[in-house]
């Protein structure tokens, strides 16, 4: 393997045990913080870090919200500090370990969402299908 290879795979690690470690340590501070503190706290400051990479990667047009500023915000905080709370909320009735592993399925989930809604499975799941050796098996 080449040098970069090791450098892309080590670099890959690095977001699933941040995330790993977030409800574990969560579970810790559940009985003495407050859920939606720290929920506020952690976005506020992670939407100050993006928004200041947005503003360098792109200028200062990419904030232009053209009418569309409450939309953005109702949207944005449903989908990121609300999810989050729910999340965090979740450690009041279950384990760090299931919270973290219904967390890591949310990718498939939402596949399984869009493919139900759009009754169209992912591409790489229709080439894949499509282009197995045995049409006989009942996975394919």
């Amino acid at each position: 393997m080449k040098n970069s290879h090791v450098r892309a795979l080590l670099l890959c690690l690095i977001p699933p045990l941040i995330w790993g470690g977030m409800f574990p340590i969560a579970a810790v501070l559940e009985p003495t913080v407050n859920m939606f503190a720290m929920t506020l706290i952690r976005y506020s400051v992670v939407a100050l870090i993006l928004a200041v990479m947005l503003q360098r990667a792109e200028g200062t047009a990419a904030f232009r919200l053209e009418g569309q500023g409450w939309r953005l915000f109702l949207l944005g905080s449903a989908g990121f500090a609300g999810f989050g709370l729910l999340a965090f909320t979740a450690l009041t009735y279950t384990s760090a370990a299931n919270v973290s592993l219904i967390m890591a399925m949310m990718p498939a989930i939402g596949a399984v969402i869009a493919a139900a809604a759009t009754k169209k499975l992912p591409p790489c799941i229709r080439s894949w299908r499509f282009s197995s050796p045995s049409s006989a098996s009942p996975w394919y």
